[in-house]
C-alpha cells in the first residue's frame, strides 16, 4: 500500500490543483509557479484513493509517456516510476459502478536529485 504524502509547509504554498469531473473521467489541472526554479524537477506522481484493483486502498495513476518515445508495445507504468511530465492529466478509469463515488488524488512532485526529499503533496 502506498503512503499518502504529507504536505511540507512552505514547499507547496504556491501549488494549485483543480479537479474537473465528467461521468467517465477526472481531469486534474496542476499549476506550480515555482517549478521553473527547480532544474531537477522530473514531473508528478499522482496517488489515487481508492486504488484501481478490488480492495486496493491507494494506487498511482498510470503513465505511458516516458523520457523517450514509447515503442509499439509500450506498457503503462505507475506514475511514481514514470512521472507525469504534464500539468494536465486525467484518470479515465471510471466505470459505471464508480460513478457518484468519491475519489481523492495526491499529486507528488518528483525530483532527480537523491539529496532532495522525495515528493511533497500538492493537495
Amino acid at each position: 500500500m502506498a503512503k499518502k504524502p504529507a504536505a511540507k509547509g512552505g514547499v507547496t504554498k504556491n501549488a494549485i490543483v483543480r479537479a474537473y469531473t465528467s461521468p467517465t473521467l477526472v481531469l486534474l489541472a496542476m499549476d506550480w509557479a515555482d517549478g521553473a526554479n527547480f532544474e531537477d524537477f522530473l514531473g508528478f506522481a499522482i496517488l489515487r484513493s481508492p486504488g484501481f484493483q478490488s480492495g486496493e486502498q491507494d494506487g498511482y495513476l498510470l503513465n505511458k509517456i516516458g523520457f523517450s518515445p514509447p515503442g509499439p508495445q509500450a506498457q503503462s507504468l505507475p506514475s511514481n516510476i514514470s512521472p507525469i511530465q504534464k500539468f494536465l492529466w486525467w484518470d479515465s478509469a471510471i466505470t459505471d459502478a464508480d460513478r457518484g463515488k468519491t475519489r481523492k488524488f495526491w499529486p507528488i512532485r518528483i525530483f532527480i536529485r537523491a539529496t532532495r526529499q522525495p515528493g511533497s503533496s500538492l493537495s
